[in-house]
């Protein structure tokens, strides 16, 4: 069980999600506002926060700042739940410093999934991974330096390259392989860093995900994992 702040200034919104997480024997407390749920957070400890973005007075993006710049949350799973969609707000909030952004209306299974991968700090089961060849062109990628993606799967991809970077940087990588899923290129964010003799590893993770993505996502792996097999007969 675990202790959940939701902030909203939707009520129905705030009934729902309660409804979800008191349902998968969360303790949930709520605020419908930003000031209303800093006076919580002075008065006790909470594992996850959940807040809404466009809020009066004063956003989502604002507290999840005033959150971060404060010792005692450096480490507290941070949530953003909106309906805004575009790829300019989902970096925004990163910047701000969510760790995940769940788009509404909720799906429930995907809000519950959500809620399960923060507490848990890492993927919720084993998810089919594909591996590359070095040597395979269409894994070449590009940041701000050059790298190449070692594997994919549903939730992050895996980049070797000469530099390390900061845990919760923010990527935008263009490369042929979200061209090969039929998706467009998320926003993406460092999990992990690995040093391997003389490079390094990434994790990064995919950041507000539809679930539509999500699918395709699968759908190209478990097709490219067939195919392998199908050669290897």
């Amino acid at each position: 069980m675990a202790k959940i702040l939701i902030v909203d200034d939707d009520k129905d919104i705030l009934k729902f999600a309660d409804a979800l997480l008191t349902q998968a024997n969360h303790e949930v407390k709520i605020a419908t506002n930003p000031i209303a749920a800093i006076e919580l957070l002075n008065s006790r400890s909470f594992d996850l926060i959940i807040t809404d973005a466009n809020m009066p007075h004063y956003t989502g993006f604002e507290l999840v700042k005033t959150i971060r710049v404060d010792a005692r949350y450096k480490n507290i799973g941070i949530a953003m739940l909106t309906g805004l969609r575009e790829k300019e707000s989902i970096e925004k909030a990163i910047k701000a410093g969510v760790d995940d952004y769940i788009v509404k209306p909720i799906d429930p299974m995907i809000f519950l999934r959500k809620v399960k991968e923060l507490l848990d700090k890492k993927p919720p089961r084993k998810q089919q991974e594909l591996n590359f060849s070095s040597i395979a062109k269409e894994t070449n990628a590009k940041i701000t330096l050059e790298t190449q993606v070692i594997s994919v799967s549903e939730s992050s991809m895996k980049l070797r390259t000469q530099f390390a970077l900061p845990e919760d940087s923010l990527l935008n990588i263009q490369t042929q392989i979200f061209n090969s899923m039929g998706i467009e290129p998320p926003p993406l964010k460092v999990i992990s860093v690995l040093k391997v003799d003389s490079e390094f590893h990434l994790t990064i993770g995919y950041v507000g995900l539809t679930e539509q993505d999500s699918e395709k996502i699968r759908n190209w792996i478990n097709n490219e994992l067939n195919k392998r097999k199908y050669k290897a007969i």
